[in-house]
């Protein structure tokens, strides 16, 4: 047996009453599923499966040692339990993939370039079990990850480089926009499963470019000024609360289909503190929505409504700012209902339409 592999054995293997343990040092977390494992009873047995942990020890530069790596960082651990359930879910779609003859697990980071991850991308994308968002997901996961690794000394070798940072396909990643339409029909869905508060929920995000945690945060007492609402802001302003306001100089209301919607909601959710609460009674009380169960039912929801495109809950909120767009809605004017910090953040979620270039030839016309 080797002589490191002899020098661990006391750090590394206790004994606790009849039985060996190979104790993981907390360096090493990361490359095992558990902090503990046991070895048996007879110690030579004992050390010869501890040292199959080493022998066996995945390659340092592989996708998968990277994933497991990033699991012990704060770019895991300061997720919510929910986030950490879909990131590992977003890696584990991706995981068993082949690029070649190599699964993506065991893809090597050093020579895994730029353009292997985009012809990696298209290769599953055109051969989809999964809807193309659903894998771009995964891959803003990756993303994500290399861009907190980059600064990690144990990963010096990529450098300034992700190579999940390619540009070509974005829009096929980002959910495509609803139409007023749309929004419209997941709210009647919503209201015939008697989930009539994610359904409203959808109306506050296509008005108000709310996004879902902000919708989540939503409290009966911002609506009870008939003149604006109080609206959250956690993304661009840190929670900060900001008035909307529902009428224009004259009086008119500005917004018809949300005050229609609002004054169909039964009476008795304005009891809750919050907005987002289970339509049913859970052993006697109304339990707000989390994220995860908010995002999981409204999904079960658009697949109910049968849109022909790619729609997502988050599409609601984008489809409100292209209607605003193709309104003929300036920048700024657009930028004030989003309430973004800077004007060509809108870039991604405008895309050019037949209404702006009719609205846009009617100017000429009226030269």
């Amino acid at each position: 047996m080797k002589k490191w592999i002899r020098s661990q054995v006391s750090k590394e293997i206790q004994k606790r009453k009849n039985n060996y343990y190979f104790i993981v040092p907390p360096h090493k977390r990361h490359l095992f599923e558990k902090s503990s494992y046991a070895l048996g009873k007879d110690l030579n047995q004992a050390i010869e499966t501890f040292e199959s942990f080493y022998i066996n020890e995945p390659n340092i530069n592989s996708i998968e040692y990277a994933f497991n790596y990033g699991k012990s960082l704060t770019w895991f651990t300061n997720k919510t339990q929910g986030e950490q359930k879909q990131t590992i879910l977003n890696f584990n779609r991706l995981a068993n993939e082949k690029y070649g003859n190599t699964k993506f697990r065991n893809l090597d980071l050093k020579t895994f370039h730029l353009t292997d991850c985009e012809r990696f991308y298209n290769q599953l994308t055109n051969n989809a079990t999964e809807k193309k968002t659903t894998i771009g997901k995964c891959f803003k996961t990756m993303k994500s990850l290399l861009d907190r690794l980059g600064n990690d000394q144990n990963f010096a070798f990529l450098g300034k480089r992700n190579c999940f940072d390619f540009r070509r396909g974005k829009a096929d990643i980002e959910p495509e926009n609803a139409t007023l339409e749309q929004t419209l029909i997941f709210y009647e869905e919503s209201k015939k499963i008697g989930r009539d508060l994610i359904g409203f929920g959808s109306i506050m995000a296509f008005f108000f470019k709310l996004r879902e945690p902000d919708i989540l945060k939503l409290k009966w007492s911002y609506f009870v000024n008939d003149q604006y609402l109080l609206l959250p802001n956690t993304k661009s302003h840190k929670g900060k609360i900001e008035k909307f306001y529902l009428y224009d100089e004259k009086g008119n209301h500005l917004f018809r289909e949300y005050q229609t919607i609002k004054n169909l909601i039964p009476k008795k959710f304005y009891a809750q503190e919050y907005v987002m609460t289970w339509e049913k009674l859970y052993r006697g009380e109304r339990k707000r929505y989390t994220l995860e169960t908010f995002s999981r039912i409204a999904n079960k929801i658009i697949k109910k409504c049968n849109f022909h495109n790619d729609i997502k809950f988050n599409s609601f909120r984008r489809g409100g700012i292209q209607y605003l767009a193709d309104l003929g809605a300036t920048h700024s004017q657009i930028q004030a209902h989003t309430r973004h910090k800077h004007s060509s953040t809108l870039d991604h979620y405008i895309n050019r339409s037949t209404a702006q270039q009719i609205e846009g030839s009617k100017l000429i016309r009226k030269k």
